[in-house]
């Protein structure tokens, strides 16, 4: 934009107020307990090269050669590039299971369970939008490690499930390196393996993350994004001399009220109609 001469002004995304919830601790500790790992990961979003799946497969890979026992839940869209993220996953030895999204935690548990030899389970179908929130907060951390994002939802939507989100660096500007959020700078898979890690052996610093990250994402609900974006169109409107009107406008199909000539020979209200 600024090659052509354009400031861009950036307005944030935002979430419903519904998306801040508290997931079942039971049905959270049972999928989190289920495989049996040191590391539990999930990665869900379309099957599009900038999203990193990539980055993500080989950060498995990494873990696992270390001596790490590690699992990567991944939800992606009908995108081609599925065939080539299967295909790293296979040619860096990792064991890949293909399956359909259970209904509900105590499916994605009994899956998990019966899944525990798969390094990468591949969910094929639609992912239930209360089951999403419980996984978020089971995995010890969910990849939104995205090389480009306009603005990351994806992000937003775990901090407000209670979950650890991995952000890129572009994009996310509600996500601060340790406060809230793993904030990767490289597309390097060491670092996400370097940061997991550091942070496995500091639960407290986990616990702390998670929470400050529900508070960021109250921040980013709608009712508040609408706020800022009305405050970006009054000062867009200025810098063009546009006056913005203060009135407001009329509701949906109430239109200026007009009287309309009487019909002599229509009956007066109240008596019966002829005939």
């Amino acid at each position: 934009m600024w090659d052509w001469g354009q400031n861009p002004m950036v307005i944030p995304n935002g979430i419903p107020r519904e998306s801040i919830v508290d997931p079942d601790p039971a049905a959270v500790a049972a999928v989190r307990a289920a495989p049996a790992v040191d590391h539990l990961w999930f990665k869900i979003g379309r099957f599009d090269p900038d999203k990193r799946w990539l980055m993500a497969v080989s950060a498995v890979a990494l873990m696992k050669r270390q001596g790490r026992s590690v699992k990567l839940v991944i939800r992606g869209g009908r995108e081609a590039h599925v065939d080539e993220v299967l295909a790293h996953a296979h040619r860096q030895g990792l064991i890949v299971r293909n399956v359909n999204s259970p209904a509900d935690a105590a499916g994605m548990a009994s899956m998990l369970h019966e899944s525990r030899d798969a390094d990468l389970i591949n969910l094929a179908s639609f992912v239930p939008d209360e089951l999403v929130p419980v996984v978020y907060a089971a995995a010890d951390a969910v990849l939104a490690n995205s090389g480009h994002e306009p603005f990351g939802l994806v992000g937003l939507e775990v901090m407000a499930a209670g979950g650890l989100a991995v952000t890129g660096s572009t994009g996310e500007d509600y996500a601060e390196p340790y406060r809230n959020a793993v904030v990767l700078e490289t597309e390097d898979p060491i670092e996400i393996v370097s940061e997991l890690t550091y942070l496995k052996e500091r639960p407290k610093l986990v616990e702390s993350m998670r929470k400050k990250g529900r508070t960021t994402a109250r921040e980013y609900v709608w009712e508040k994004v609408i706020e800022q974006l009305l405050l970006r169109i009054s000062f867009a409107a200025a810098r063009q001399g546009v006056v913005m009107s203060r009135e407001r406008p009329p509701k949906p199909g109430r239109g200026p009220r007009t009287r309309t000539p009487a019909d002599p020979n229509s009956p007066k209200p109240g008596s019966r109609p002829p005939g």
